[in-house]
């Protein structure tokens, strides 16, 4: 049943991720600056560092109702970006990282959730901004994840999720744009 469930879930956030296509950079982003590092991108709840090289990708809410052009809302608390990317259809077959903002669930609630979505789960000792977070190693069927759990406060996270091997495919909380990408998140 677990499976099942973290098969929708990732069915419902790639089908997402095709449905965002068609906008321009400024409709995609929200309002956006550039950093040292890459471009600062406002998604709506919070703001993150997309480093150079690699392709924002707005999620959409699946659920959010179209307007009259047939356009599905875009979400305000969750944001993809490939590495090397050209088209949404990248992420299948580029690094891909995924970052999601919860507002009423801490870093330990939402991981404590998400593990059991996983046939085994292996923690990682990790730090982002000098403060230790919570992480898995997170593996299901033939499938490998990195999944991080910020704090932002008692009852608010961030979730970054980097596939570590789809197809042989992926990246790591080691890669220095990964880490820019986590220590960039900041709640507006």
């Amino acid at each position: 049943m677990k499976k099942l469930c973290l098969l929708l879930a990732l069915c419902l956030a790639f089908t997402g991720c095709l449905f965002g296509c068609g906008k321009s950079g400024e409709e995609e982003s929200g309002a956006a600056q550039e950093d040292a590092k890459g471009e600062v991108v406002d998604v709506g709840e919070f703001t993150v560092v997309v480093p150079e090289g690699w392709m924002k990708f707005p999620q959409t809410d699946v659920f959010g109702e179209t307007d009259a052009d047939g356009n599905t809302p875009l979400r305000t608390d969750a944001y993809g970006m490939i590495k090397d990317g050209k088209s949404e259809n990248d992420a299948f077959s580029k690094p891909t990282v995924y970052v999601y903002y919860y507002d009423e669930a801490g870093a330990e609630e939402q991981a404590s959730f998400n593990t059991a979505f996983y046939d085994e789960n292996t923690p990682i000792e990790l730090t982002v901004n000098g403060q230790a977070v919570i992480a898995n190693e997170s593996k299901m069927d033939d499938w490998a994840y990195q999944v991080v759990f910020i704090p932002v406060t008692e009852n608010s996270c961030f979730q970054v999720t980097i596939p570590l091997d789809i197809d042989g495919v992926g990246t790591s909380y080691e890669d220095a744009d990964v880490m820019t990408i986590m220590e960039s998140l900041q709640v507006k």
